[in-house]
């Protein structure tokens, strides 16, 4: 039997499709367990969740190996990535009884390819591609190698590789983009970087968060205070300019907070939030639509902007109490 998996349903008989060889192919596996990688396409699904525009052909990841004793071996090459591409996403798995092979050398155990359209004998729905993915690891039928337990090694190899993946993928800017948001300290050298600063001002337990005007990129989420860094200027120079001009307020700036890069697709930021003080003034919304103060408990009651996702997280952790 030959096991294809596919997020849609319905379909009778395959057809070639180009992708990653750019050659109109159907993948098989002699082995179910072997296509469950193949629910989702963390490229694709990053961009659509993130509001990448692309209408080309995607660019497939898959981030897998074998085993001595032949099988599949996922691997996580940032962290999280298992949840990220596949929890919640649903797909089907079509089997074929017989196909014609292609002479296309594909080099993957258990593998096979045909040119040509097969037929449908059965098809499964799988309803969430992560729980078939650990079933599978529980069944002792596939391995999966976790971020955190990554050796050194592979590492070395991924700071190897990376930066040439991106120049090779000049022709796919849904992958650069993606390359560039899961490994930015990898490629920063190969993309611009704008610097851009924020204020973490607090008044007793609260601090301060703004909402973002609808006309603007990111409408109407939650963010801190600030701007670009703009030519000639310090950070802490463009801090206070951004204050002024979106609160009226003068400010203090103290010690950097954290630091976060953060790929949009529109732009890649380098955001540096400071401790901050009000010194002078009111805050008044010449800028934003809303202004709060919150508790690092709060937190998740407002839609932040994904930049300052890392940020909130490091919020809490430092500044919630027990």
């Amino acid at each position: 039997m030959y096991y294809h998996a596919s997020p849609t349903g319905g379909i009778t008989k395959l057809e070639p499709r180009i992708s990653n060889h750019n050659v109109p192919l159907i993948y098989f596996s002699e082995k179910r367990e072997n296509v469950l990688v193949y629910l989702s396409n963390s490229v694709e699904k990053f961009c659509h969740e993130t509001g990448f525009p692309y209408d080309g052909p995607w660019q497939k990841w898959g981030p897998y190996g074998f085993d001595p004793d032949g099988r599949l071996r996922l691997e996580e090459y940032y962290p999280n990535a298992l949840e990220e591409t596949y929890r919640g996403v649903s797909g089907w798995i079509y089997s074929a009884e017989a196909i014609t092979p292609s002479d296309f050398d594909l080099r993957i155990p258990g593998a096979a390819v045909s040119a040509e359209p097969v037929d449908v004998c059965g098809a499964e729905f799988v309803p969430d591609a992560l729980e078939a993915i650990l079933e599978a690891e529980r069944q002792g039928l596939i391995t999966i190698l976790r971020y955190e337990e990554m050796p050194e090694r592979m590492h070395a190899w991924l700071q190897e590789i990376t930066p040439k993946e991106y120049d090779e993928a000049a022709d796919h800017p849904e992958y650069r983009y993606f390359l560039r948001a899961k490994f930015p300290e990898m490629l920063k050298d190969r993309y611009p970087v704008t610097d851009v600063v924020a204020a973490l001002i607090w008044d007793g337990d609260r601090f301060m968060i703004a909402q973002r005007p609808a006309y603007k990129a990111r409408p109407l989420l939650w963010e801190y205070v600030g701007g670009k860094v703009e030519r000639g200027e310090t950070k802490k120079e463009a801090l206070i300019r951004e204050c002024r001009e979106e609160l009226g307020i003068t400010v203090s700036v103290g010690d950097v907070f954290t630091e976060v890069l953060h790929v949009y697709p529109d732009i890649t930021i380098r955001l540096t939030l400071f401790h901050a003080a009000i010194k002078e003034g009111t805050p008044v919304l010449l800028e934003h639509k809303d202004l709060r103060w919150i508790l690092p408990s709060e937190i998740p009651d407002y839609p932040f902007c994904p930049a300052d996702e890392e940020i909130n997280q490091k919020i809490r952790k430092t500044f919630s109490k027990s």
